[in-house]
Parts: structure tokens; C-alpha cells; sequence
């Protein structure tokens, strides 16, 4: 609820121009805490978990970041350039085509380290470092 309210307030302050010129103050305050609250429970989730679960958590995320790190730009260029040149007779907002690029460039990656990279001697030796 708190994700839903915090994305549509900040998509209701890019409308250009504003339908009610008095509507942005109280936008902004609804997205500042939207997104604080956003924060605090993202926060209090991540502390009610387990320290199990948070170390598993966080060792995933270091095993794998390297990957997303090394071909995200790959990825996210590559959705980019399909959704905004190669459909370019489809009006596709802004929002829709930077979610799918942002996506595309976590998702590529891990897909391509589980099923490529790893499974080579030569892109775990000399891309990932790994023995």
C-alpha cells in the first residue's frame, strides 16, 4: 500500500501541467511520507528477520552483485533501445520503459551468471575471479 501510494503521488507531481495548480504541495507531502514510512517498514522488516535469514540475504547479495555490477549497463541499454527506438510508434511512458530497463538489468545478469558464467572455467576464472 505504502509502495502504490508513494508511486502514484509521484507520478500525479510529473503530470505536466498540473490539473490543480494547489495539488503539489500536498503531493509532496504525501510522497515524503509515503517514502519515509516506505523506509521505516522496509527497515523494521529487514531487522524482524532472522540473523540467519539476513546473512543468507546479504551473502546472495554480494555472491551475485558482481555480475549485476559488471553487465547491468549491457542489459539496461539494450531494453532502452528495443522499447524506445524499436517501438517507437507505440507512446510508451517513461515509467514503464525505465522499470522494465531497471528490471532487465538485474534479471539478465543473474540469469546469465547462473546459466553461462558459472558453469565455464574461464568466465569464473577471468570474469568473476572465482577458482
Amino acid at each position: 500500500l505504502l509502495l502504490a501510494l508513494f508511486a502514484g503521488a509521484c507520478y500525479l507531481l510529473k503530470m505536466q501541467p498540473s490539473p490543480w495548480p494547489l495539488a503539489e504541495y500536498p503531493l509532496v507531502f504525501i510522497a515524503g511520507l509515503a517514502g519515509t514510512l516506505l523506509t521505516i517498514k522496509t527497515s523494521q522488516a529487514l531487522v524482524s528477520a532472522s540473523a540467519q535469514q539476513a546473512g543468507m540475504l546479504l551473502a546472495a547479495t554480494g555472491f551475485y552483485s558482481m555480475t549485476i555490477y559488471l553487465f547491468h549497463t549491457l542489459f539496461e541499454s539494450a531494453v532502452r533501445i528495443v522499447l524506445m527506438q524499436g517501438l517507437r510508434q507505440f507512446d510508451l511512458p517513461f515509467e514503464l520503459v525505465a522499470a522494465l530497463a531497471i528490471a532487465a538489468g538485474v534479471i539478465f545478469p543473474l540469469g546469465l551468471e547462473k546459466y553461462a558464467l558459472r558453469k565455464n572455467h574461464a568466465t569464473r576464472k577471468y570474469i568473476l575471479g572465482l577458482p
